[in-house]
């Protein structure tokens, strides 16, 4: 019987706290494996289709890689041991850096995957061979493999333009800009997307890719201040003809158009961006440990295009995401905080996105680049199992179970995220707002605490905003493997809260276990 099954019964609760031990007061508790959760994939003639988006959306937490970086082999065949860690995780959503054939570092100093060859082709650093089926053969085996662990995958495809020395820029010179020679951008010739033959080709490119790859998707540098909207509208158009129900996430925030389905970066964002703006952040960070997270929320205030915040229509799409940090960022950003993880994302009605190792503190070398930012950091896996990062790891599995194990509340994305299932739960004398996620006769109630000293709170929980009977309902401490004492005055459920520092304790609500 499924974890998720179990927890409709009368035991459950305790039973994820039994495996919520210690970790936060320092101790290493016994590992936790979350696989057993993960939505399974279904083929794609049985995946529902909820708008524009498929079914599976919702379930999605995410987190980048690049192949390079993630291994010390760099390579597609040792990368599936990474899956393998993301499954236990509890992670379903696997962003990839760009994959395609590279410049040898002497010709290009681009050698860095976002300097390309093309979406026809593929490295054979990552795949181990120089034969272009074959190449293309290393990444399907690899995205079946990620399959095989009930987790989808996105590679990053490059709209800007493609390397110096790249075949294209001599074989098909009128499909660059040119101002008096090609136009040259980061050490690279700009693809001029008013020529159709090179527009036609491009979009074929990217549905051959995804068809010999069998991938969920891409992640689209820079757009859609590239291209706009149009060329992916009809990537999408011409996949979703042949069957594969993908998705499309851009770097920037946008208005979706029906192409888009949600941005790399879907939260900080308080200014309007022209199309051809560049980006005033790449990460969420920690926005919402200095902003009201409900009243963001409700406003659409920092949530998604600027433009449409502006506009009085901030928040009112379907899916946003909070990014912790991503490729682009300038050091480690989680920095072992259970409340920059938790609170702002992976129990928010947000989708997780964050760079591989963020999660048990993978150590930030300053990589051998100008740039120091993560997307050259190395993944060091023997670190994760030092006492204190395998303890913080314990505690992120513990979020993403908790989020699992309760589909109705956490995978609740209404069309305007304004509407979302969260309400504001007084935490007396707390610095950031308590908040509660509810559905169904139940809800978990997150209080934080952004000081370095743990504290206690009287948490006072509004029950009919959480659509609860009123009346006194059983409250159990999800970190702390027992019932918590509670009364009920008026309209309010109260019981005290302690949360350690710069942490979040977590309460399960359940009107139905009376």
């Amino acid at each position: 019987m499924s974890f998720r099954l179990r927890l409709k019964s009368a035991w459950p609760v305790a039973w994820i706290a039994a495996v919520i031990g210690t970790a936060q007061a320092g101790e290493v508790p016994s590992p936790i494996d979350n696989r057993a959760l993960l939505p399974p994939i279904k083929p794609d003639t049985e995946v529902v289709m909820e708008g524009m988006s498929p079914d599976w959306m919702k379930s999605l937490i995410m987190v980048q890689f690049r192949v390079e970086t993630a291994t010390p082999e760099g390579t597609f065949a040792a990368a599936t041991r990474v899956l393998d860690h993301l499954a236990e995780t509890g992670v379903n959503g696997l962003w990839i850096n760009p994959v395609f054939k590279r410049l040898p570092r002497e010709v290009s100093p681009h050698f860095n995957g976002y300097g390309n060859e093309g979406p026809h082709t593929i490295a054979p650093e990552l795949s181990g061979t120089e034969d272009p089926d074959a190449s293309f053969a290393a990444a399907k085996a690899f995205v079946d493999a990620a399959h095989e662990r009930n987790i989808r995958v996105l590679f990053d495809v490059i709209t800007w333009g493609v390397a110096k020395q790249s075949p294209l820029g001599t074989e098909h010179e009128d499909w660059f800009l040119f101002d008096g020679a090609k136009r040259e951008v980061w050490a690279g010739w700009a693809y001029n997307w008013n020529v159709p033959a090179m527009r036609e080709w491009f979009i074929n490119a990217c549905v051959q890719f995804i068809e010999l790859t069998g991938a969920d998707g891409f992640r689209c540098d820079l757009e859609p201040h590239i291209t706009g909207y149009e060329v992916f509208r009809e990537v999408r158009k011409r996949l979703y003809e042949k069957g594969h129900k993908i998705i499309i996430m851009p770097e920037f925030v946008n208005s979706r158009e029906g192409v888009y389905d949600f941005e790399q970066v879907g939260v900080g964002f308080e200014k309007a961006l022209r199309r051809d703006a560049a980006p005033p952040i790449h990460e969420s960070g920690s926005y919402y440990l200095e902003n009201d997270i409900i009243q963001s929320i409700r406003s659409g205030r920092g949530v998604g295009m600027g433009e449409l915040q502006e506009q009085g229509k901030g928040g009112t799409l379907r899916y946003h995401t909070f990014n912790f940090a991503c490729h682009d960022t300038g050091g480690a950003r989680v920095l072992g905080s259970r409340l920059r993880t938790g609170y702002q994302a992976i129990l928010a009605p947000f989708i997780p996105i964050w760079y591989l190792g963020e999660e048990w503190n993978n150590p930030y070398d300053t990589a051998p680049d100008k740039n120091n930012v993560l997307y050259f950091n190395h993944i060091d896996w023997a670190k994760r199992d030092a006492p204190e990062n395998r303890a913080f790891f314990e505690d992120v599995k513990r979020q993403i179970r908790i989020r699992r194990s309760y589909p109705e509340i956490f995978e609740h994305f209404p069309e305007s995220q304004r509407d979302a299932n969260i309400a504001r739960v007084e935490a007396v004398g707390n610095d950031l707002p308590a908040y509660a996620r509810f559905a169904g006769g139940r809800a978990v109630v997150v209080v934080p605490n952004k000081s370095a000293e743990a504290r206690s709170f009287e948490v006072r929980v509004p029950l009919a905003d959480l659509g609860l009977p009123n009346q006194l309902i059983p409250v159990t401490d999800l970190l702390a493997e027992k019932p918590v004492a509670a009364r009920h005055e008026n309209d309010r459920l109260i019981f005290q809260s302690e949360v350690p520092p710069d942490g979040i304790s977590m309460y399960l609500l359940d009107a139905k276990a009376r």
